[in-house]
């Protein structure tokens, strides 16, 4: 359950910030989702041929219902460079409640790993969806087959080779309060994953990953002439990712991590987004860290690391970029025995240097990053 009002300010001049239109919406959401899943795991040989198996049902329902709906513009206008205190807005009617919104997607699944020899494995399965929408009183249902394949080969003792292609239902988003369809849930799409790449440990101390993918979904933006949000064909997102980490002794410890990606929309209906990137998207990520083990504190581990990202759009249109940033961390952790139980003291604190920067920007909101934070923890095994 959850109560907010949204304020908008729109209109203003670019230059002078000046006569901003304010917009305020308030809505009441109530939420409500429910996972079941049962499975049945079994290890069993046909011959000289070797199974994992898995047998399962599954069912996941998302409700939704946008309540105490409005739309008012304030008489004052405002000015975002020279702001002035706005006096409250006054409702001098109720809001309106939407249509009630509920996804359920029942589904009956098998996966198999194939060990066809010590050296060669397959991975095969597939999920039978049923997809029933219900919105009001309006309610349609959808057949879904999803299949799974894949591959392991070591082509050493060290070295593996894999590939793998999946596709399944992916949830809708929802509607921003500044689309015409505000709070809208859309319904699920297929989306689509081929990946293929290697996993190493030939040289001593060195684990490396590394591997090419392709993801298509559906593209659920807002329309830029419509403001209606709905899917507008795909989005392609065609990457590299690769992660290391290297024991130089008993010690120390480096790992690293990247990702290279291009994200584009492939929306041939909506020119003004066709062959753009996706908002909030980066082209490149990556984290370096590392991490000291003393061996004069037995359980002791101290950490540090760096975060990246690129800069994003900030919007369909790609008419804008917040910029990349880096932040820095350090942590340490402390693992004993009390009273013949582990315990562990955990200790980290992110962003060290107290950066200021935007985290995200989605439906053309903005998100602050968080200010140098300090967490700890402790974690007793019973």
């Amino acid at each position: 359950h959850r109560h907010r009002t949204t304020v908008r300010i729109s209109g203003y001049d670019l230059n002078t910030g000046a006569n901003g239109l304010v917009n305020v919406q308030p809505v009441t959401n109530e939420y409500r989702n429910t996972f079941i899943r049962t499975e049945v795991l079994g290890h069993f040989a046909t011959g000289p041929i070797t199974h994992d198996l898995t047998l399962g049902v599954s069912r996941t329902s998302r409700y939704s219902l946008a309540a105490d709906v409005q739309n008012m513009t304030l008489p004052q206008r405002q000015n975002i460079f020279d702001p002035i205190v706005l006096n409250p807005p006054v409702y001098t009617k109720p809001g309106v409640t939407s249509p009630s919104q509920t996804s359920t997607d029942a589904a009956v699944y098998a996966y198999d790993t194939i060990a066809l020899t010590k050296r060669l494995k397959l991975l095969v399965g597939a999920r039978q969806v049923l997809d029933t929408e219900e919105s009001g009183s309006v309610t349609s249902q959808n057949h879904v087959f999803s299949p799974a394949y894949g591959v392991l080969f070591d082509v050493l003792p060290t070295t593996t080779l894999f590939a793998s292609y999946m596709q399944g239902l992916e949830a809708g988003g929802t509607a921003p309060a500044n689309a015409a369809n505000a709070n809208v849930i859309l319904a699920p799409a297929i989306s689509k994953q081929k990946e293929f790449g290697i996993r190493d440990s030939f040289f001593k101390g060195l684990s490396v990953s590394a591997s090419y993918f392709e993801i298509t979904r559906g593209n659920a933006v807002t329309d830029p002439v419509t403001n209606i949000f709905g899917y507008s064909g795909d989005l392609s997102y065609k990457g590299v990712e690769a992660t290391a980490t290297y024991e130089i002794n008993r010690a120390w410890r480096i790992h690293a991590a990247v990702l290279r990606l291009k994200a584009r929309q492939e929306a041939p209906n909506q020119p003004l987004i066709n062959g753009m990137t996706p908002e909030n998207t980066p082209d490149w990520t990556g984290n370096l860290g590392v991490s000291y083990s003393p061996a004069a504190v037995p359980g002791l581990t101290l950490r540090g690391g760096v975060a990246l990202i690129s800069k994003r759009p900030v919007n369909a249109q790609d008419q804008g970029y917040i910029p990349g940033y880096s932040l820095y961390n350090i942590g340490a952790s402390y693992t004993t025995r009390i009273q013949g139980r582990r315990t562990t003291f955990q200790l980290a604190i992110d962003n060290l240097a107290n950066k200021r920067y935007w985290n995200s920007v989605t439906t053309g909101t903005y998100g602050i990053g968080m200010d140098r934070t300090i967490k700890f923890n402790v974690k007793f095994d019973m």
